[in-house]
């Protein structure tokens, strides 16, 4: 695993703890090149900015068509843009907020498993989620 980062001292607190890791932008061809991506099966994109987060993603198809991409996005209306842009996963911080405090509020009020359970399948279908988008939520 390498992690790219253009915080220089994230990078060098990385090296120091074993990490192999590089300072650049990952949206970069040859920051990319450097990381070992022709060779990766994935590939995880944390940035928060979409535009930048959408540059990794571009970037990093055109060097290896067949990388699997897990990517964050901030709302759903970002999801299927990401998908055209050649992510495999996404994860939809709206969306997980969204279960994350239903399961605290149905655990509060005492629900058990299988109503928790329940009830993240019916907000996943309000929202257009996949199964898999979330398949460790309330597990």
């Amino acid at each position: 695993m390498v992690i790219i980062d253009l915080n220089l001292d994230t990078v060098r607190n990385l090296i120091e703890s074993g990490q192999a890791a590089i300072y650049g932008d990952a949206s970069r061809l040859d920051i990319l090149k450097a990381a070992g991506i022709h060779e990766a099966d994935y590939l995880l994109v944390t940035i928060p900015d979409i535009v930048t987060r959408t540059g990794v993603i571009v970037a990093a198809r055109e060097l290896n068509p067949g990388l699997h991409v897990f990517t964050r996005a901030r709302y759903l209306r970002e999801r299927i843009w990401l998908e055209e842009m050649g992510a495999t996963d996404i994860c939809t911080e709206e969306a997980e907020t969204a279960i994350g405090l239903a399961i605290l509020l149905l655990r509060e009020v005492g629900a058990d498993g299988n109503r928790i359970r329940k009830e993240i399948e019916k907000i996943r279908g309000e929202l257009g989620i996949r199964k898999r988008d979330d398949q460790h939520i309330g597990q």
